[in-house]
């Protein structure tokens, strides 16, 4: 579909006089409401629904049919009381919970002054909904609208007016609207795994029968306590009715009562309603029972109990369970989320509960720990959740939860508590559902207790499921915004199960469309709607079949995905050999994958698992369980080569296992070798036949870990050597997709999750794979899989001669980002992760910033040879140039250690700090014995940061320079920051050091610095962008290391200035944190100078920290830097929008914006252009049928 801000719609049939406006684009909306949009109420009924008068005691000209024709016509009855109407809405059963009734043109004593509005599911017997008062209409044409419970769907209504206004004519009413919306459907279809209760039934009259929608019946023999489980293909469902069919033999047969029960595991069962099952008058007669639920169930069973005194048996031609399929989880990955305490190790961090994988949560500080978390989809009614348990001891699980609701992130408010149901096994999913009718922004879940363990609780996945939302029959529809992933063209073997992903940008409703070969229009296939689809038994008729995803809101905007393409899956005739490492310990491992499951860069299917940290050969049987398999190659013949490996253990990278690649990348084998030189870890793939063959190496770490990796290949030519930082699986499952690193010196080492090396001629029939990890630790890194592919080489990948780099802009002005890159074929630069549609050269521009675009931007370039990505580029957009915006603390040192931002704390001179000369005016001086400053607060940078200062290192220890931190407070609450220059006794040289906190882990950029530098004024800066963290000195970058998410909020408030410091601690030698912090003792304070500091709560760009150093290079404070962001207006995109329609001469008429208007007869497509079309206005002609009108 072509990109457009909005789609519309109209069917010219039975709709040409409806139409509503909707709003334009999703970001406007969720601008203006500040979250999930509920369903808004409708008029269920419309012109040509069938209707009838309580009396035809009426003129000609104003019957019945004008109540519901959506124009001012009238309908008048002479009976005057009693007065109204019986309307069968054509769209079926709808839960009705208002009216809206117009005033008609003559004199008001002929207005209703009361109402009764009942339903029915047979035309004849009716129910009361409500009944009441009729507000007076001050005005004629005026709109009155009635409001009252009701949660019952019905088939047919009756609207009665008992009373007038004292007219003696007549009773009259302009309009009625029944408003409400469509009642919840069937969530079974035939196809979903049903089980009897018994197998005692005729061979044609089974239990599959009473799901199939037809008059065929199921027919059982017991009589008395029959039934069926049932388990809806669409996964959680609330049920919260039931339609009952008769069949066609004696009504004796009928069941009389019911038992309904819900399940999570098919095993235990909770009861949601029984009761009687009123008679049916007739066979083949449906009957309808409602009842309270709000719990979504994965299983149900329905039990008949008795029936209507048969000795023969039980039967029933149809059932279905009406409800709705539960909406997704309201959090995603990325959302702003706060760990109770960062007591936790570095890969096992807080975000690991929202990421949608099997990695974990695991806090130390075991009781009352849990996570703060605001979905970014804005205000939601939560009403259940579920919890994942993770893969370590039972006793580490939480036992009880409060979850509590915000809408300042201040003060909460308690929506449900209670007990944790135990875990039957690792990574079993738990569920709990409760009642809540309130929304908010932010959610708090706390787990008081865990399961007795002395170390820590641990979670490996956390929902939030929101109340679901109407049904929609018209979309309005945007061109992005509700789609994270897209889905992608999807091979399959003959006889497998293909699945198909889409993912949603919160807990939208999803339906999947298909379009068979040769067909032109695409159709939603019955209850695939779920984010991922599964197509079972795949045939090789289904070749070439295209699929598509309409993504939906409760507020019924909409996005078509991406077509794509199913794919009958040939073997090459390149043959290859995969091998994947099962791994283990945490994060979904160990990992196995199936022998159909395609994967890799060159897509195979048969990969070989293999177990363990080491290995002899053989390969994980799936039949048996055990290592004593054969390998395999893509062809699924035995073959010859064979792997051998020793290595450092075992992991889990945390990739989603829900796909082939995911589950290929999950498992890994590390290495703790600190050099290729130094005992390496090796890897032997041995029996390889003679020839040129080529091997692609995956790699990605675990979660959070940000740990380089060197790569070695020794076959009979020599040696070949890759060096990267391996992406984790945080940084890849937003953009899942290979990335290529070909750096081939240490001193040029990327990012990516894939190494290929080309040429390879075996020795002796071996090639001999090592690795090491430089400045490894923890868990990783490792290697996921390897593939050999024989007698195969590749077209050199592209070249990135210039990456993108880090920009700050002004809102309102143009950004220009660039890549400089040779022999790529494509170029796709993404936002976030995600690829930006049309940005495909090598400029990115945008003509007018807002807040929007703030955000990491990066360039995949790719050829036959691979994809390579570029480096980050973090874009802030800022109000103004000015350096000094956001500048939260700010310390000339003239004279004193003033703060000279408004409201900031000033420091205190501790221990005879004095001040002299300085490069700016005076500055602060230190003797490095004792000599500190202390502040007692500053504003606290979260999202990104930057600390600037000059200095003079005087003392031959060098030293601290400005911190927040105290190294004995223990993992995730060391503090916010530290900006220091050690010279520790062993070193051989000074270090500058920019070390920041992020949850559990310190990424620290570093670099040695020659001490002849000692003894002159230096300019240093370090800057963290929610990306990186840089350092700087004397103006330009000196390292950097990536990181990902906020900065933390420190356990206590001050800065150290000039030292290194500690905490004092109580009685029970616990670290009080609220306490004052002392001079480390045998610490070695700054001996020299410090000028000009500075901290702001954003992240200067390059060059604005090298207008801080030209400026202070001329004794010019940070004030006076001279800006270098380009604050021209930039020129405002035209918005492609249509704003209005209506009806005029038989025509409809469009108005709106943009520079093209496009029309289709199906919603997917092509469109073209309509002829003549200009903005602001245009009319045009539509034959019977649906149009899909688009502006661009």
């Amino acid at each position: 579909m072509p990109p457009s801000c909005e789609m519309r719609k109209y069917n010219t049939m039975n709709r040409l006089t409806k139409l509503r406006l909707k709003t334009t684009c999703l970001a406007l909306l969720l601008a203006l409401t500040g979250g999930i949009a509920q369903a808004q109420l409708s008029d269920v009924t419309q012109p040509g629904d069938t209707i009838v008068a309580t009396s035809d005691n009426s003129p000609g000209s104003e019957g019945v049919t004008n109540a519901i024709d959506n124009a001012d016509t009238k309908y008048l009855n002479f009976d005057i009381s009693d007065t109204g109407l019986t309307v069968t809405p054509s769209v079926g059963l709808t839960v009705v919970s208002g009216l809206a009734l117009t005033s008609a043109n003559d004199g008001p004593d002929r207005d209703p002054t009361t109402f009764l509005l009942e339903g029915s599911y047979d035309g004849a017997n009716f129910v009361e909904i409500a009944s009441g008062d009729v507000a007076d209409f001050p005005d004629r044409f005026y709109t009155n609208h009635l409001f009252f419970d009701n949660a019952i769907p019905y088939a047919t209504y009756r609207l009665i007016f008992p009373t007038v206004d004292d007219s003696t004519c007549c009773m009259q009413i302009a309009e009625v609207e029944l408003l409400g919306s469509q009642a919840p459907g069937d969530v079974t279809q035939p196809g979903d795994i049903i089980t009897a209760t018994s197998d005692n039934s005729p061979g044609s009259e089974g239990v599959t029968n009473a799901i199939d929608n037809a008059d065929t019946k199921y027919l059982n023999f017991d009589i008395v306590s029959t039934g069926f489980t049932v388990s809806p293909s669409v996964g959680l469902t609330i049920v919260s009715g039931l339609s009952l069919t008769s069949a066609n033999d004696g009504p004796d047969r009928d069941p009389t009562t019911f038992m309904f029960e819900g399940s999570y595991d098919g095993v235990n069962f909770v009861e949601i309603a029984s009761g009687d099952v009123a008679d049916f008058p007739t066979r083949f007669h449906k009957n309808y029972l409602y009842f309270d639920n709000s719990a979504a169930y994965l299983t149900y069973r329905l039990i008949f109990p008795t029936v209507d005194d048969s000795t023969c048996c039980m039967q029933i031609a149809e059932v279905e369970l009406l409800g709705v399929q539960l909406p997704g989880d309201v959090t995603q990955p990325g959302d702003t989320i706060i760990a109770s305490s960062d007591n936790s190790p570095g890969s096992e961090g807080v975000t690991n509960a929202i990421d949608n994988a099997d990695t974990k949560y695991l806090n130390f500080d075991i009781s009352d720990t849990g996570l703060t978390v605001t979905p970014s989809v804005g205000l939601t009614e939560v009403i259940g959740m579920s919890l994942k348990s993770a893969n370590d001891g039972p006793d580490r699980d939480p036992t009880t939860f409060l979850l509590e609701g915000s809408n300042d992130g201040s003060a909460f408010m308690e929506i449900a508590s209670g007990d944790v149901a135990d875990f039957p096994e690792r990574f079993h999913t738990n569920y709990i559902f409760f009642e809540n009718s309130n929304s908010y922004q932010t959610y708090r879940l706390t787990f008081p207790t865990v399961d007795g363990s002395t170390c820590c609780m641990q979670i490996a996945e956390i929902e939030l499921f929101p109340k679901p939302g109407g049904a929609c029959t018209d979309f309005s529809f945007v061109s992005s915004g509700l789609i994270t992933q897209q889905p992608s063209d999807t091979p399959a073997l003959v006889g497998s199960t293909a699945e198909i992903q889409v993912t949603p940008s919160g807990p939208w409703n999803v339906q999947w469309l298909r379009k068979l070969v040769g067909e032109e229009t695409a159709v939603s296939i019955d209850g695939a709607t779920s984010p991922v689809l599964s197509i079972q038994d795949v045939s090789a008729d289904m070749d070439g079949t295209v699929y598509q995803a309409l993504v939906s809101t409760p507020g019924c905007e909409a996005q078509l995905s991406q077509e794509v393409v199913l794919n009958i899956f040939e073997p090459s005739s390149d043959v290859s050999i995969g091998f994947t490492f099962r791994g283990s310990g945490a994060n979904g491992a160990p990992t196995e994958m199936s022998p159909t499951d395609i994967a890799g860069f060159v897509p195979q299917a048969y990969w070989n698992n293999l177990s363990g940290g080491s290995g002899d050969g053989t390969t994980y049987n799936l039949d048996s369980g055990a290592d004593d398999g054969i390998p395999t190659d893509s062809n699924n013949d035995a073959t010859e080569v064979g792997v051998e490996f020793t290595t450092s253990g075992t992991w889990g990278a945390g990739t989603r296992t829900s796909n082939a690649t995911g589950r290929m990348l999950n498992g890994m084998v590390r290495t703790a070798a600190p050099s290729l030189d130094d005992d390496p870890s090796e890897i032997t793939l041995y029996g390889l036949p003679a020839g040129t063959h080529s091997l692609i190496v995956y790699t990605v770490q675990v979660p959070l870990e940000f740990y380089t990796l060197d790569l070695e290949v020794e076959d009979s030519n020599g040696t070949q050597r890759r060096y990267l930082r391996p992406e984790n699986s945080d940084e890849y499952k937003p953009s899942p997709n290979f990335r290529l690193v070909t750096s081939e010196e240490s001193s040029e080492r990327s990012v990516g999750n894939m190494a290929i090396f080309r040429g390879l001629s075996p020795q002796n029939g071996e090639i001999t794979l090592r690795l090491a990890a430089p400045d490894g630790g923890d868990r990783g890194p490792g290697i996921n899989g390897l593939q050999i592919l024989l007698d195969k080489d590749f077209v050199p990948p592209p070249t990135i001669n210039t990456h993108p780099v880090s920009s700050n802009g002004v809102n309102g002005s143009a950004l220009e980002l660039s890549i400089d890159v040779s022999g790529a074929d494509q170029i796709q630069w993404l936002k976030d992760g995600q690829a930006i549609a049309g940005a495909t050269g090598a400029s990115y521009s945008i003509a007018s910033l807002t807040a929007g675009d703030a955000g990491a931007y990066s360039v995949s370039a790719s050829n036959e040879g691979g994809s390579i990505s570029s480096q980050a580029a973090v874009v802030d957009v800022v109000s103004s140039n000015n350096i000094s915006e956001g500048l939260v603390a700010y310390f000339p040192f003239d004279g004193n250690a003033d703060n000279a931002v408004d409201g900031g704390s000033d420091g205190e001179a501790r221990n005879g700090a004095g001040f002299g000369s300085g490069q700016i005016g005076q500055a602060l001086e230190l003797d490095g014995q004792d000599d500190w400053v202390y502040v007692a607060d500053y504003t606290k940078p979260t999202d990104a940061m930057t600390v600037s200062a000059w200095v003079l290192p005087d003392g031959i220890d060098w030293g601290p320079i400005v911190r927040n931190w105290v190294d004995e407070a223990g993992d995730g609450r060391f503090g916010q920051f530290v900006l220091d220059a050690p010279f520790p006794l062993d070193a051989f040289e000074p270090s500058l050091r920019a070390r920041i906190g992020v949850g559990p882990n310190e990424p620290t950029a570093s670099t040695g610095i020659s001490d002849s530098e000692r003894g002159s004024w230096h300019h240093i800066a370090m800057s963290a962008n929610g990306r990186a963290v840089t350092l700087y000195w004397d103006g330009q970058a000196v390292a950097s290391l990536d990181y990902l998410n906020n900065i933390n909020e420190p356990p206590f408030p001050w800065l150290a200035i000039g030292a290194d410091v500690v905490l004092p601690t109580g009685d029970d030698d616990a670290l009080d944190f609220a306490g004052e912090p002392q001079v480390q003792e045998d610490s070695y304070p700054w001996g020299g100078s410090i000028d000009d500091l500075a901290i702001w709560n954003r992240s200067l760009s390059a060059p604005e920290l090298f207008s801080i150093f030209e400026a202070g290079g001329s004794g010019n404070a940070v004030s006076a830097a001279s800006p270098v962001l380009d604050d021209t207006p930039g020129v405002e995109p035209s918005v492609a929008a249509i704003a209005g329609i209506s009806v005029s001469e038989g025509n409809i008429v469009i108005e709106w914006t943009g520079s093209q208007l496009l029309e289709s007869d199906s919603v997917t497509g092509p469109f073209t252009p309509i002829g003549g079309a200009t903005p602001p206005s245009t009319s045009i002609t539509i034959e019977a049928g649906n149009k899909f009108i688009i502006a661009e």
